[in-house]
């Protein structure tokens, strides 16, 4: 019986230990699954907090547009004439345009010469008029590089951007592309701080 005595009280303190173990992963689990649950109802308490409309309107075909009365592709019209490239004044539909962009002073550096449906590259093959992030890689090789990697610009959906729903702006839907800096916020006032008024009318 004393042989016995020291495997009896070592199987019972096994037994504690592994319903202490058990008890604590059950508590554990349960509490994993609350903050699951919270964090999941605070994603869907907050999805109106943050605005992802583009600043600058949804990325639209190179088309002219007179809103409510009428739109046609530019080749309609500049497939009739060709524009000079060292022409700077602005003729037509295009007088009220306003180019405030760095020392891009040329419509031709970024609309194609012969096609005006479409961009331009350095070498004079067309870009896509829906893929504007090309031609901007042209001169913004370094934002264009952190935008690919979703550390420039406006993305939504998951923080993967191989899932489904991640969805990246493209240049133009955030930039105006004849004058592409955003303009100066004037900053809040400071915070009031108490006493301050006071000391000034004292003065």
């Amino acid at each position: 019986m004393h042989h016995l005595f020291p495997c009896q009280t070592i199987r019972n303190s096994l037994y504690r230990i592994s319903f202490l173990c058990a008890f604590f992963y059950l508590l554990s689990l349960s509490t994993s699954v609350s903050f699951a649950v919270d964090n999941k109802n605070a994603i869907e308490l907050n999805k109106g907090l943050v605005d992802y409309t583009p600043v600058q309107g949804y990325l639209r075909q190179l088309k002219l547009r007179r809103e409510g009365l009428f739109e046609y592709s530019c080749d309609e019209c500049h497939r009739v004439f060709r524009t000079v490239r060292s022409k700077r004044s602005r003729v037509a539909e295009h007088v009220d345009l306003k180019l405030n962009h760095g020392s891009n002073d040329n419509c031709l550096n970024c609309h194609h010469t012969i096609n005006r449906n479409v961009y331009v590259t350095n070498d004079g093959k067309e870009i896509p008029a829906d893929k504007p992030e090309e031609l901007c890689a042209k001169c913004h090789g370094v934002v264009y590089g952190d935008w690919k990697v979703g550390a420039h610009g406006r993305t939504s959906g998951p923080w993967n951007r191989t899932e489904t729903g991640w969805h990246s702006l493209v240049c133009t839907e955030c930039h105006n592309p004849h004058d592409p800096k955003f303009p100066q916020i004037v900053p809040m006032p400071g915070p009031a701080i108490p006493g301050r008024k006071r000391e000034k009318e004292s003065q």
